[in-house]
């Protein structure tokens, strides 16, 4: 499958294929995904971060203000939107994490979609975009931010992958190309204000706007898009940073070289460990 199936622009060689085709093998990764984690909506809090978070939501609903005006537990960490979502559920469930983990699990299959998308229109394949999706959404180092009840590390990923696939999509295709464009750049600020490492999506997109025009792929859309498109990425990035120097405690520490590189390998090393050690200790008492 092509990148002009994926967008609707088939190209006359290769017939364009129907949605049903598209869409049904990702309804039963999602739906095996959802059969997965569905026994886990029955679990209490987890963990140290939970009770915290479950503490702070409760304050934070007696007074909704200090969400926008104070940093995350008093570090350099800005994360509005987070403690929105935190506090939202906390009022939804009565305090029961039942609401928190039915919004990551939502957040979760979001994110399995849109890798899927976003690799039908890289890789060009649905095998491998399938292979991809169903990878990540079965993963034992993904469940994390799914079971930490109180965790917005997924829905802020939602967002940013789904803020990316529209932002692909409003490169590849032309009907509707502003309005993806928007909706793209509202996703991303949403994500950032959320949880503030989803600020490599802007990296994401320069990458694949450069490798796009490397490769002269499809011809690049006219001025006014590239107007909208940086101007709309420098605004979300600069009332991030005002709002995080106004509100923000402290500032934070950058880390060595050593320490960037040697936490690097450390993940890309997790990455490839094909069992949860942690499950493994907990079944086998490895």
């Amino acid at each position: 499958m092509t990148a002009q199936s994926l967008t609707g622009d088939a190209s006359p060689a290769q017939p364009k294929r129907s949605a049903h085709t598209r869409l049904l093998p990702l309804g039963l990764i999602l739906l095996l995904t959802t059969v997965v984690y569905v026994p886990t909506l029955r679990s209490y809090y987890c963990g140290y971060d939970d009770f915290s978070e479950a503490h702070r939501a409760a304050d934070d609903l007696a007074n909704p203000g200090r969400m926008f005006t104070t940093s995350h537990f008093n570090t350099a960490k800005y994360r509005p939107l987070n403690r929105v979502l935190t506090a939202f559920g906390y009022y939804l469930g009565n305090g029961s994490p039942v609401v928190f983990r039915i919004r990551n699990l939502a957040g979760h299959l979001v994110v399995v979609a849109a890798i899927y998308g976003i690799a039908l229109a890289l890789a060009e394949s649905q095998p491998a975009a399938l292979a991809g999706a169903l990878l990540f959404a079965l993963h034992p180092l993904a469940n994390q931010s799914v079971v930490g009840s109180t965790w917005t590390n997924t829905a802020a990923y939602a967002m940013m992958f789904a803020s990316f696939y529209f932002f692909i999509g409003s490169l590849e295709r032309t009907s509707g190309r502003t309005g993806r464009l928007m909706l793209a750049l509202l996703l991303a600020l949403a994500a950032l204000f959320t949880y503030e490492a989803t600020l490599v999506l802007f990296v994401l997109m320069v990458l694949y706007a450069g490798g796009r025009a490397f490769f002269g792929k499809r011809p690049w859309p006219g001025p006014i898009y590239i107007l909208l498109c940086g101007g709309g990425i420098l605004l979300i990035c600069t009332s991030f940073f005002i709002a995080r120097s106004l509100f923000a405690a402290g500032t934070t520490e950058v880390s060595s070289a050593r320490m960037i590189f040697a936490n690097l390998a450390v993940y890309i090393g997790a990455l490839l460990i094909p069992v949860d050690t942690l499950l493994a200790n907990s079944l086998f008492d490895f």
